[in-house]
C-alpha cells in the first residue's frame, strides 16, 4: 500500500505549476520573435528579382521597368487602345505625364513589321462617338503624328514631342531583348 506522501507528490507531478506555465509563455514568445525578427531579414537583405523575359517575350511591365530603369517616371494607366492600324491592343502608360502606348506582339518579327505602319495612322481609330476632345478615348490628339520605337517583340508610341524623352524612350526600349 501506498502512503500518503507518495499519494502527494503523484497529484503534484498532474498539475502544472505557474511557474511553468510562464517559463512555456515565454518560450513560445520568443520564438515567435526570433522567426519574426529572421523573416524582416530576409525580406530587406533580399530584394525581389525583378521581372525577366525570355528574348522576345516582353510584356508591358518589362517596358515600364526598362523606362524607370532610364530614370524617367512611368506608370500604368487605367486605358489603351483597341486593335486597330496595329494586330493587337495597346496598353497606356504615362511617361513624365506624357501618353505612351505599348503593343506586346507574339515575336521581334511581328513587331519589326508593325513599326513600319506609318506613325499617323497607327492611334487613328474609327469612332462614333467621339469625345469633346476629339479621341474616342478622350486622350488628347497629337498635333503632329506619333513617335514609334520598337524592340524585340514591343512596339512604343508616344505622343509627345521631346526629342529629350525620345531618346530615353529609345534607350529603354533597346534594353529589351
Amino acid at each position: 500500500m501506498r502512503t500518503g506522501g507518495t499519494m502527494a507528490s503523484n497529484q503534484q507531478r498532474g498539475k502544472s505549476s505557474p511557474r511553468t506555465l510562464i517559463l512555456g509563455i515565454a518560450a513560445v514568445v520568443l520564438a515567435v520573435a526570433a522567426l519574426g525578427v529572421w523573416l524582416r531579414e530576409q525580406q530587406t537583405t533580399q530584394p525581389r528579382p525583378e521581372p525577366t523575359a525570355a528574348a522576345g517575350a516582353n510584356e508591358a511591365i518589362h517596358v515600364l521597368n526598362a523606362l524607370t530603369a532610364e530614370g524617367l517616371d512611368a506608370s500604368f494607366q487605367p486605358s489603351g487602345i483597341p486593335a486597330g492600324r496595329l494586330s493587337v491592343p495597346g496598353q497606356a502608360l504615362s511617361v513624365n505625364g506624357v501618353p505612351l502606348y505599348v503593343f506586346v506582339f507574339q515575336s521581334p518579327a511581328e513587331a519589326q513589321a508593325a513599326a513600319a505602319t506609318d506613325p499617323a495612322e497607327i492611334l487613328q481609330r474609327p469612332s462614333l462617338n467621339a469625345s469633346p476632345s476629339g479621341s474616342p478615348s478622350g486622350a488628347p490628339v497629337a498635333t503632329e503624328p506619333p513617335y514609334v520605337a520598337h524592340g524585340s517583340n514591343i512596339v512604343v508610341v508616344l505622343v509627345g514631342d521631346d526629342d529629350n524623352l525620345r531618346a530615353k524612350i529609345d534607350a529603354a526600349v533597346a534594353r529589351l531583348r
